[in-house]
């Protein structure tokens, strides 16, 4: 039976002990000078030392912390990542559109520009030609006025 009993199982004596320390540990005020000692007795007057216990909870306590923390910064930056893929593609989206406008409007801008183009012709064209009909009305009239004068000359001459 020896070989089946538990080694490290707790004996009544030292849960007892376990019990008042707790119970000592728990009744500890902080302004109270209670402490307790290597057996696990109550002693009074303050002690300054961190006790081996207190310092193992204070490794658990900073080891969680630190671990926390960097699983926060861990999700934070798994957020951001995803934050610029995302506006990556925003922004290739955006300048696809706005290519795409851009494109239909300089086409329509091209087809108003040879619009305007072929109407400004047609006018210059139509002004082009009454001018030359003033022209050749001039040319005309130049040609009287000269033939005119030089009747005068020679009937004044002779």
């Amino acid at each position: 039976m020896a070989s089946t009993a538990n080694t490290g199982a707790i004996t009544r004596t030292e849960f007892e002990r376990i019990a008042s320390r707790l119970t000592a540990l728990e009744s500890n005020a902080p302004g109270s000078g209670a402490r307790m000692d290597q057996e696990g007795r109550i002693v009074s007057g303050r002690s300054e030392a961190v006790t081996q216990n207190e310092f193992r909870l204070f490794k658990w306590l900073a080891t969680f912390v630190v671990a926390a923390v960097l699983g926060a910064f861990g999700v934070i930056y798994q957020q951001i990542a995803d934050v610029r893929v995302e506006m990556r593609d925003l922004h290739n989206t955006v300048l696809r559109e706005l290519y795409s406008q851009l494109d239909t409007q300089i086409g329509g801008l091209r087809q108003e520009f040879r619009t305007e183009i072929g109407g400004l012709r047609k006018e210059m064209k139509a002004e082009i030609g009454g001018l030359r009909q003033d022209i050749g009305s001039l040319r005309e009239r130049v040609v009287r006025v000269e033939t005119l004068l030089v009747g005068e000359e020679s009937r004044t001459e002779s």
